[in-house]
């Protein structure tokens, strides 16, 4: 699905100029973490990611998310006498060694098992590990040090989008790519467009009495803009309404329909004249986005449902029904806050709703006297939230969707989605409905109130690790919450044991707050993705069963 770039491309995209530099951040841990307050003397990381503390209550682990102390019980036969771990070190078969009082003990990663070490291997072991911690550093090139109460972790808070220079909190509100490949961008603040040439150098500046929510290059090269709180013109020249703009399309008469917000859909029947003329509203309130449609039909996303109608040679005759949410017909659009519309070029047609989700259908039903949408939603779908602010479709395959705070990018064909979480974009990240702009390297441009945000291709689809995913917890018929071995791929139970709880950590240090997960049970379909790390199987029959997990990565591809 995803082919390798050029060397030469890569270098292309190394020049786009793009702000968001990595800061250092210092996170600490203590007791209100769930972290024992003990002095922490020593620490190890295991080959699956895990990081493995010294401390005075016993050895313990972190996942990322929950510390969990191993210690011994009674009669469980391990050779170990105190809990007070003084320092910890690796063998090189990773195993753990554990200076004590008493003497150093092995802990076996395979079994969780502590073991007698050699009475001849002691001293020299013991002078190894008698050595005052002073931090450490994990795989992930975090930094670790600790104080008599605390654990701290210091990292680059790394975003791989970054904002394109010059737009830094200008609330972008409209992308245009014209023939010449300039990228023109609409900003709020201040209002007016930036034009970018391909090397991302400023080609020039337009100054608007709005800020422009659209720009559209016609048939003929004009430029036309429009936005709020109020202006529609052509680039160069007058305001020739002062209606809130929020969308532009030509027919194939040449003619220009305008969404305004509060008089619905209008007409300009001769945009190329020196002074063109805009129509009374032809039916509507509150009009987002546009569609033209090949056969000459007309789809409108408004607040109160979408308008659907047959453009007339006369554009007056043209005449709108609109079709809202039918709570008693399952088919019904699935929400009146629509919010954009597209087409492929098999006649399908995809509905974006505030949060609602999707709604997709073919054309010709759409048209039709009844209409059966296919709801795509949380619910129904592998989409990971039901706010749609915007989206566009790619390559007829892809539709890439902006959320309020993340980016889904959906695969038509096999239904499944990668969505991309703040810690891709940034930690304060609000997408607004600005149409997201496909560039012609593959590269995303999505508004946002930081900004214009850029995501290049290798920032996509390049996957520089995979968390690696280790068993953590177990629990059987609603017993206490056992810390397991991670290594252990079979749990045998009792003839009168039928509910397992277990639970599970994609390991990342650096930020795992993006990471979602789901889960198989006998090859069945995939759970919706959450950030649960748990999941609870009641009732199991006899016999042998497979549970499977998976999760994304920290950005939440």
């Amino acid at each position: 699905m995803f082919k390798p770039f050029i060397v030469l491309l890569i270098l292309i995209l190394f020049s786009i100029p793009t702000r968001g530099e990595d800061t250092k951040l210092t996170i600490k841990y203590d007791d209100s973490n769930g972290l024992v307050s003990e002095p922490i003397r020593g620490i190890v990381q295991d080959h699956n990611g895990l990081l493995w503390l010294a401390t005075q209550r016993g050895l313990t682990c972190f996942d990322g998310y929950q510390f969990h102390i191993v210690t011994f019980k009674p009669g469980d036969g391990a050779p170990i006498s105190t809990n007070h771990i003084r320092n910890i070190g690796l063998t090189k078969g990773r195993d753990i060694l554990c200076l004590t009082d008493n003497g150093v003990y092995l802990f076996k990663i395979s079994d969780y098992t502590f073991h007698a070490i050699p009475a001849a291997q002691q001293k020299r072991l013991s002078i190894m590990l008698d050595k005052a911690w002073k931090g450490f550093t994990d795989i992930w090139g975090v930094s670790w040090t600790a104080d008599e109460r605390c654990l701290y972790k210091t990292l680059s808070d790394h975003h791989p989008a970054k904002i394109v220079i010059g737009t830094e909190n200008g609330r972008p509100r409209a992308f245009m790519r014209d023939r010449q490949e300039h990228i023109w961008i609409g900003m709020s603040k201040p209002q007016g467009i930036r034009v970018y040439n391909r090397d991302w150098s400023v080609w020039r500046t337009i100054s608007l009495p709005f800020a422009p929510y659209v720009i559209y290059k016609t048939r003929n090269g004009e430029i036309w803009t429009g936005g709020k709180p109020g202006g529609l013109m052509k680039v160069g020249g007058q305001t020739i309404s002062h209606d809130a703009v929020y969308d532009i399309k030509e027919d194939a008469w040449g003619r220009l329909w305008i969404a305004t917000w509060e008089h619905g859909v209008k007409c300009i029947p001769n945009p190329e004249s020196a002074k063109p003329v805009i129509s009374p509203s032809l039916g509507g309130y509150k009009v987002r986005k546009i569609l033209i449609t090949p056969k000459g039909n007309i789809i409108v996303a408004s607040t109160s449902g979408l308008m659907v109608g047959h453009i007339e040679k006369d554009y007056k005759k043209t005449k709108f029904r609109i079709l809202k949410r039918n709570p008693n017909i399952y088919g019904s659009l699935c929400s009146d806050a629509t919010m954009a519309v597209t087409r492929d070029k098999q006649g399908k047609i995809y509905i974006c709703t505030e949060s609602s989700g999707l709604d997709m259908i073919d054309e010709q039903q759409l048209f039709s006297s009844s209409q059966a949408f296919t709801h795509l939603n949380v619910a129904s779908s592998s989409l990971s939230s039901d706010i749609c602010n915007a989206f566009t479709l790619v390559g007829d395959s892809v539709l890439v969707i902006a959320s309020s705070n993340s980016v889904m990018e959906y695969y038509i064909a096999n239904h499944q989605t990668v969505t991309y979480g703040r810690t891709f974009w940034g930690d304060t990240c609000r997408f607004t409905e600005t149409t997201p702009l496909i560039l012609d390297d593959g590269s995303w441009l999505l508004g946002a109130d930081e900004g214009a945000y850029m995501a290049t291709p290798h920032n996509i689809y390049t996957r520089g690790y995979k968390p690696k995913i280790v068993f953590t917890t177990l629990s059987i018929d609603g017993g206490s919450e056992v810390f397991c071995l991670p290594e252990k791929r079979q749990i045998c139970l009792d003839a009168d044991e039928r509910d397992i709880t277990i639970g599970f950590a994609a390991v990342d240090y650096t930020n795992n707050e993006g990471i979602m997960y789901r889960t198989s049970l006998d090859g069945s379909n995939w759970t919706h993705a959450t950030r649960n790390r748990r999941t609870t199987l009641f009732n199991l029959p006899t016999g042998s069963h497979t549970l499977k997990v998976q999760s994304t990565d920290k950005y939440g591809r």
